[in-house]
Parts: C-alpha cells; sequence; structure tokens
C-alpha cells in the first residue's frame, strides 16, 4: 500500500461519524487509490445504506470516459440511488 498520509487525515479518523447518510464508495480494481474506497466504506459505521460498487479493469479515471466502465458504474449506481432514494 502507497502512504501519502491518508490515513492520518484528521476527518479520516471521525469518518465513522462524520457519514451519517448514504455512501457510495465506487471500487476501482486497477485504481491507485482502490486502498482509500475500501478504508472510508470499512469506518462509516452511522449509516446502513453504503455500498462500494466494484468495476473491474478499470483505472479510476476510464470510468468517466471508456464505455465499458461507463456502463458498469450506471448500472451499479443507478440501482444504489433507485433503492435509497424510495
Amino acid at each position: 500500500m502507497v502512504s501519502d498520509g491518508y490515513a492520518n487525515r484528521p476527518t479520516l479518523n471521525k469518518c465513522e461519524l462524520l457519514i451519517a447518510s448514504a455512501l457510495i464508495a465506487k471500487g476501482v480494481n486497477k485504481a491507485d487509490s482502490f486502498y482509500m474506497a475500501r478504508g472510508t466504506y470499512a469506518l462509516a459505521q452511522a449509516t446502513e445504506f453504503k455500498v462500494m460498487p466494484l468495476i473491474e479493469g478499470s483505472t479510476h479515471i476510464e470510468t468517466y470516459w471508456k464505455p465499458d466502465y461507463v456502463e458498469q458504474a450506471m448500472v451499479k449506481l443507478s440501482s444504489f440511488f433507485i433503492d435509497t432514494l424510495r
């Protein structure tokens, strides 16, 4: 894991208290920052509405412009919004 001071950020230490509403932590398994999404998701204990959909095979930035990855993201994120905002 790359150490960039992420674990020492003051707000992260209170993440379990700060995230009290719905949380989507997009997991992108080839992204250098994947560990941050996993860490934030694991710490968010104040909400029952949380998901971490995994976008297989892409880097973070590719989920914004490569059609296959955009489609994966939109399907997974749309279902979360539909289920959570009812």
